[in-house]
């Protein structure tokens, strides 16, 4: 009873070994960032390379905007076409081993491209084999390939002959197999992204953010009253200047000429 026990997990254990061959690798997900204009690794934060293993997909994300669209190239890999802000694209799996120029398409000459290193995947060393033979045939019955005490022997004599027999190929190579291959690890091609994740679009360059380089502050309550009182000023000048001169206006008109006493009596007593 023990021993049919022991066997059975033998071979048990012998089969998930197998099926653990036949199950497909999972492509690991690699996220890049597309902004104006570079490609950024996200894992490292390199913009300057982006290096993926063998087997690997990529999901670029577009998080900045442009006056044209974006895109991610690597001539003979993948082509994703126009991007706009918050889209993604997701390439197919990345078999092919080496160094690559990725860069955008519409904007190659303002110098948005980067190198794609895609290294080669660790090889998994082969387990042995275990090669079994089996016994010979007995003395006194027929056994096939033995030889038997009372009649003709099949490989040999009469007194118990040895069997040889090589045991069939069993093993196969998973690739051949219709479920072997590498799993995507997410779907290919154009997406968007989740509303969290998608950055703010870039401001007008005629703008006040355009022109500071950088979103402008939210106006809170005490800056809101500050900025209308500096609105305010050129008007309530106008208004002050407009008084003083109407005052002084008034001022001048308001004058009465005094008599000349003196002249007067001189023309009387001449007269």
């Amino acid at each position: 009873m023990r021993r049919s026990r022991v066997i059975a997990v033998g071979v048990a254990a012998i089969v998930c070994v197998l099926m653990l061959g036949l199950v497909p690798a999972s492509a690991a997900l690699k996220k890049v960032t597309i902004g104006n204009f570079y490609f950024k690794d996200d894992s490292t934060g390199s913009t300057s390379k982006v290096v993926v293993t063998q087997g690997d997909q990529i999901r670029f994300a577009v998080v900045e905007d442009a006056p044209t669209p974006h895109s991610a190239v690597v001539d003979g890999l993948f082509d994703s076409g126009a991007l706009s802000l918050g889209d993604t694209y997701t390439t197919p799996v990345l078999n092919t081993v080496g160094t690559f120029l990725l860069y955008c398409k519409l904007h190659k000459k303002e110098g948005h491209f980067t190198t794609l290193v895609v290294e080669a995947a660790p090889t998994a060393s082969p387990s042995p084999t275990k090669t079994s033979s089996s016994g010979g045939g007995s003395s006194g019955g027929g056994s096939s390939g033995g030889g038997s005490s009372g009649g003709g022997t099949k490989n040999g004599g009469g007194g118990g002959g040895t069997k040889t027999s090589s045991s069939p190929s069993s093993s196969k190579s998973p690739s051949g197999k219709k479920g072997s291959g590498t799993k995507t690890a997410a779907p290919v091609g154009v997406g968007k992204l989740p509303a969290s994740e998608q950055g703010t679009p870039s401001p007008d360059p005629n703008s006040l953010a355009g022109i500071l380089g950088h979103p402008a502050a939210e106006l809170g309550p005490w800056t809101r009253s500050f900025g209308l009182s500096l609105l305010a000023l050129p008007l309530l000048a106008a208004i002050a200047g407009f008084a003083l001169w109407l005052g002084k206006r008034r001022a001048a008109g308001a004058r009465v000429p005094e008599p000349e006493i003196g002249g007067a009596g001189e023309a009387s007593s001449s007269a």
